[in-house]
């Protein structure tokens, strides 16, 4: 894969000519002393936030809702001062509602979203101020598209696939792999079995070591199907306590369950931090 260095903002109304790949996040970084590869799922509550450090690179995956979520306190927690990258899966606001938070209180450099929502679209006016706020902090732009590439130290985050044209928004989300080393995270947003079966179809390698699970752990993802080609060790559901929406959903914990794959849970553990070390991935949370 060509690794194509964005010259210039990118318009998000427009889509680009070519497939717009960050090469180690430009030029510009924010240097600290911190020299370890952690991936964090964030405790937002109903929505999912995940934050990517590596060699004082920072990247964050969603925001979570921007009411219950807290994220801002969640990155001063973790340390974070910038963030190299801000990636938004799809306009939902579980995903999104954070965003202006994020882009008001830290120094974003680049922005990567999904292709701008229509007018009638149930997020367009929340889509909209994300985009002022992004542009008032003179960020650059990317649009998300199958076979973007970002490198942040010791992480490489595989946009795997992406398709605009689904008419249900889970199943426009972004779906990301992050390797370190040789261990990779299969991050699913909140894919359902429409774009399970997609994936599954196009023959794109999802073996993982930890996948997070789709859409909350809603029964409409997960399928038995696709734990048994990406083959996860970890398992985690990023979703919130007593929630009114049942999940994570029975099934689900069952399938789990069944392949043996160790779950953990942001309702009840909190947040997760994974670190990446040379030969192994060492998990820790909050909650015990």
């Amino acid at each position: 894969m060509a690794i194509i260095i964005i010259p210039t903002a990118l318009s998000l109304f427009v889509e680009s000519p070519y497939i717009p790949t960050v090469k180690e996040m430009l030029t510009r970084r924010y240097d600290t002393d911190e020299q370890i590869d952690v991936v964090s799922f964030l405790d937002v509550g109903q929505g999912d936030a995940i934050l990517i450090r590596s060699n004082g690179r920072y990247v964050l995956i969603d925001t979570g809702d921007g009411i219950s979520s807290n994220i801002v306190r969640s990155l001063k927690l973790n340390g974070v001062e910038g963030i190299d990258a801000l990636i938004l899966t799809h306009w939902h606001n579980d995903h999104i509602g954070g965003a202006i938070d994020v882009l008001e209180n830290f120094s974003v450099l680049n922005v990567i979203m999904p292709t701008f929502p229509d007018e009638d679209h149930d997020n367009y006016r929340d889509a909209v101020k994300i985009n002022d706020a992004a542009k008032r902090s003179n960020v650059m732009f990317a649009l998300a598209k199958q076979g973007l590439a970002v490198n942040v130290g010791d992480f490489r985050l595989s946009f795997l696939y992406y398709d605009k044209t689904k008419e249900d928004e889970n199943n426009r989300s972004s779906i990301i792999m992050a390797k370190c080393r040789d261990f990779k995270f299969l991050l699913m947003s909140d894919a359902e079995e429409p774009l399970e079966d997609d994936l599954l179809e196009s023959g794109i390698d999802l073996n993982c070591d930890v996948i997070k699970i789709g859409h909350h752990g809603s029964v409409t993802s997960t399928t038995e199907d696709f734990l048994k080609i990406a083959k996860p060790q970890y398992a985690v559901i990023s979703v919130a306590a007593k929630n009114n929406y049942g999940f994570p959903d029975p099934e689900i914990l069952n399938r789990l369950e069944k392949r043996e794959i160790k779950l953990y849970r942001t309702d009840l553990n909190g947040e997760i931090d994974v670190e990446v070390t040379e030969t192994e991935l060492v998990f820790s949370h909050s909650h015990n």
